[in-house]
This record gives C-alpha cells, sequence and structure tokens, in this order.
C-alpha cells in the first residue's frame, strides 16, 4: 500500500506490515484511496527514493522490533506470510518486507497439492513452521505440513514443531507399493509413496522397457496413480530410486498368475467332485429302482 507523505515523497507499507493481526488476511483491502493513515517510518533508501512505512499500531507506540522477523525467529518456530510467488522449486512466502521464505513442493501440505498455483494464489496467508534460517543471507525455509517436518530432509533430521528430530518410515529395496505422480521433469517422474509419504524418483531409464523417444509427460502427468517398485534407498541422503518399467514386475505378476491359476484349478476341482457326487447319486438311484 502506498502513501503520500508530502507534495512529493511517498512510501510504501509492506503487506507484512499493514495489521498487527497475523492471522488477517488480504489486509490491504482495508484500505482505499484516500484514506488517512498514521504510519511510522521504518527506513530510507540511500539517496531518499524508497521510503518503507508501517501502519501497525505496534510499530507507532515503539513496542515492535522494526519488523525483523529473524530476531528471534529459531528451526520449528511459527511463522506466517503471504504467497509472493509459484515456482517450480517451490512456494515463495513473503514473512516481512525484505525476507521471503522458501517452501518446497513436498512441503505445501500432507497431501498430494495438483496445481500449486491454484492452491497458493498470489497474496493467500499461509501458517507454517521455520525449518531453516539464515540471518546473514535474510534467507529461511519451511513447512506448511501439520507435522512441521520436512519431506525432503534425510529421515534423521526432519524437524518436529517442538524442534526434535522426526523420522520418516524406512523402505525397503524391492517394495512393490502404489503412488501418486507428484511432478514430471525431462528427466525422471517424482512420486509420493502410499503409506509412508515418502517421494522418490523413477528416472526415465527406468520408466519403460522401451526407449522414450517423446516426452515424459505425454506419457504420465502430475497425480496420476501408479504402481512403482523400490530399487534403491539412502539413508543418508534420504534419496530413493523407483522403478516404472513392465520388467521389474516380473516375478510379481507371474507371483500373481500362479495364485491366479491355483485359485481356478481349485474352483475347477470342486466343480468335478460336485459332478461326481452327483453322478454317484444317479447311480444309487439307478440300482434302487432295479430292486
Amino acid at each position: 500500500v502506498f502513501a503520500q507523505l508530502t507534495g512529493t515523497r511517498r512510501g510504501r507499507a509492506h503487506a507484512c506490515d499493514l495489521s498487527d493481526d497475523a492471522s488477517a488476511n488480504e489486509p490491504w483491502k482495508k484500505f482505499a484511496q484516500g484514506d488517512v493513515v498514521n504510519a511510522t517510518v521504518l527506513s530510507v533508501s540511500d539517496d531518499g527514493g524508497e521510503i518503507d512505512l508501517s501502519f501497525k499500531k505496534t510499530s507507532l507506540n515503539g513496542s515492535s522490533q522494526n519488523g525483523d522477523v529473524l530476531a528471534s525467529l529459531q528451526p520449528g518456530g511459527s511463522l506466517s506470510g503471504y504467497v509472493k510467488n509459484v515456482t517450480k522449486g517451490g512456494v515463495f512466502v513473503a514473512v516481512a518486507r525484505d525476507v521471503d521464505a522458501r517452501v518446497k513442493m513436498c512441503n505445501l501440505s500432507d497431501a498430494f497439492v495438483e496445481d500449486p498455483m491454484k492452491a497458493f494464489p498470489k497474496g493467500f496467508l499461509v501458517r507454517g513452521v521455520a525449518l531453516f534460517v539464515d540471518t546473514s543471507a535474510r534467507r529461511v525455509e519451511m513447512t506448511l505440513r501439520s507435522d512441521g517436518v520436512d519431506a525432503s530432509a534425510p529421515r534423521d533430521k526432519g524437524l518436529l514443531n517442538g524442534g526434535s528430530l522426526g523420522s520418516l518410515p524406512p523402505l525397503q529395496v524391492g517394495l512393490v507399493t502404489m503412488g501418486t505422480v507428484r511432478r514430471v521433469q525431462t528427466y525422471g517422474v517424482f512420486v509420493t509413496l502410499d503409506g509412508s509419504g515418502r517421494s522418490g524418483l523413477c528416472h526415465i531409464s527406468a520408466f519403460a522397457d522401451a526407449r522414450i523417444k517423446d516426452s515424459l509427460e505425454a506419457h504420465v502427468r502430475a497425480g496420476e496413480r501408479v504402481r512403482v517398485k523400490v530399487l534403491e534407498v539412502d539413508e543418508a541422503t534420504g534419496r530413493v530410486s523407483l522403478g516404472m518399467k513392465p520388467s521389474l514386475f516380473t516375478d510379481e505378476d507371474e507371483e500373481e498368475e500362479d495364485k491366479a491359476g491355483l485359485s481356478s484349478r481349485r474352483d475347477a476341482e470342486k466343480k468335478e467332485d460336485v459332478l461326481v457326487d452327483d453322478g454317484d447319486e444317479e447311480e444309487e438311484e439307478e440300482e434302487e429302482d432295479e430292486d
């Protein structure tokens, strides 16, 4: 929100400096052109061309810390902000006028988010937990997951709300399971596995038995349900390699076919037994009639 200070100078108030209510959604809509407001000057550029303002009452009475959200923020601490931009690298949230926090795609929600741009429009208020704070570089990583965990971190380094170390369920190599496609890249497909909540990458070389000549997006899309096999797990880095090509499931498919065949044979044997029993009963009835 821009405010005219003098005849030739004006200042701007960042969305995070408009209201003392951290839960206020779209606080800029409370202001209309021509409104008279009380403001505190927070900073002035060296050339005097840019003036940052605050409309917060706490700033007016001097009880705030000039809006420095990083002054006391620690990993595991709660914070809120407004969505600034959505890219392939994640959702960027303005938590202060000079601090943006990044939320990785895997940390947007407990469940898979099919369309992040639609789910997190610009200006949308979000609340989450800080995962990483670099005060010197003014960088913050945060998560919007309800458990406060960084889903991309190794399973022994996930931060919980209380700041304690969490863990993600282990995976066994050779496990066949279902999952949901989270993202499709030129080099592979990222899949969130059912049950564990962990994500893995199916490299393009393990996607199909035949060579993929066109893009992977022509064969699979985000949100699609797929069957995958765990090929490799690096617990040190948390990386999980997956496979989707049919030849990887030969043993499992043959086992299912054997089970299905055994079941069919048993059903057939039961039917034969019924027919034999009926035949024996008919023979016994014929013998009784002859007597």
